[in-house]
């Protein structure tokens, strides 16, 4: 599926928005969790490219250093309560970039289809 232009790159962030998600649940900082959204765009947007997507997903993997940022950020003993509004923000973010990627896929698609 990586090797499809835009629609590779949504099951990747899928599985990153719940990461986040679920992160934010367990108390990740606001800041934190603007960073692991950073990375997740990063790497959508990267990996939204045929064949150069694919290799920045491989030495990129924004979803292990996401993982990477909680695990210090729990080491530092900075947990806090969840913050419900910054959940939804980032939900309706991830929605918006997924959507934006299937309209982009569109656009190709209709593209591609009147060239030939």
């Amino acid at each position: 599926m990586g090797l499809i232009p835009v629609v590779g790159g949504l099951p990747s962030l899928a599985v990153s928005g719940v990461l986040i998600l679920t992160m934010l649940r367990h108390g990740a900082s606001g800041q934190l969790i603007v960073r692991m959204v950073l990375n997740v765009l990063l790497d959508t947007l990267m990996g939204a490219i045929p064949v150069v997507g694919n290799i920045f997903d491989f030495a990129y993997k924004a979803n292990n250093r996401n993982v990477e940022l909680l695990r210090r950020h729990y080491q530092e003993g900075r947990y806090q309560s969840s913050g419900k509004g910054l959940v939804l923000l980032i939900v309706l973010v991830l929605l918006l970039l997924a959507a934006g990627l299937v309209w982009v896929g569109w656009l190709l698609w209709h593209w591609v289809a009147a060239r030939l």
